[in-house]
């Protein structure tokens, strides 16, 4: 199946048309031509090509998906009233998934450790483990969310409290809302994979430490390709660091 493509754009009087055949499984045979249009007509239009190509192919972009990509928007900047309005439906999912002793424990472990409602960590545990974003797209099947692990949580939220880090209540929580994934995953693990990643003036465990404890994301750049070598991992490496954190040197106060 083909999709028949019109490009318009205008500058200075002049108009530039392009019509041409795409096979729809082509994707990049699809952004290398609009990148090559867009160049042509010296306009940056790539994103609303694409986008008005993606709307209109049923092949390419269902409704329902869509329709998904649409709530991942709104889950991502849901407000703390509708973060609560999807608990029910979390639960519900859990519960069906057979989780429903480990999310309640969990949920128990985190409020404690935060000293917050069970209602929020339940909301942490959501965003962390996928149920958030699985209920904000209407159970979509094709998003797998996981279970809490118990005792994971449990040497972890220890490992935060008595290791380096030695978070307190307000810190952990500051943390949590900065990097759930990162600090109620396997925290000890990412502390050392980023600070072996780290650049040299980070690399003890004293100095890595002072620099996590003001930039709670240093734990999620756990990567150089600097040293190792592209690895198409930009989200997780240290070249790629925000200047907040990569700026800060090594006896900064």
């Amino acid at each position: 199946m083909l999709v028949k493509c019109k490009h318009r754009r205008s500058r200075r009087g002049a108009t530039w048309t392009f019509t041409g055949l795409w096979p729809l499984g082509t994707l990049s045979t699809l952004f290398g031509v609009l990148a090559l249009l867009s160049f042509s007509a010296c306009q940056r239009c790539i994103v609303s090509d694409i986008a008005a190509v993606l709307g209109s192919s049923a092949s390419l972009c269902s409704r329902s998906f869509r329709l998904c990509q649409q709530r991942k928007a709104v889950a991502a900047g849901c407000s703390a009233t509708q973060d609560v309005e999807l608990l029910p439906l979390i639960r519900e999912g859990v519960v069906a998934a057979g989780g429903e002793i480990a999310w309640t424990e969990s949920a128990k472990l985190l409020a404690d450790a935060m000293v917050v409602s069970i209602e929020e960590a339940e909301l942490h545990l959501a965003q962390t483990l996928g149920w958030k974003m699985w209920a904000a797209c209407n159970q979509a099947q094709y998003l797998k969310p996981s279970l809490p692990n118990v005792a994971q949580l449990q040497a972890t939220l220890r490992w935060l409290s008595e290791g380096p880090l030695a978070l307190g209540p307000e810190q952990l929580h500051a943390a949590v809302i900065t990097s759930p994934k990162v600090y109620l995953g396997n925290a000890e693990k990412m502390f050392n994979a980023a600070r072996a990643a780290a650049p040299a003036e980070f690399s003890s465990v004293q100095d890595f430490t002072a620099l996590a404890l003001k930039r709670p994301r240093a734990l999620e750049f756990t990567f150089d390709c600097g040293t190792n070598g592209c690895a198409q991992r930009c989200d997780f490496c240290w070249r790629h660091a925000p200047p907040s954190i990569t700026r800060l040197a090594k006896k900064s106060g």
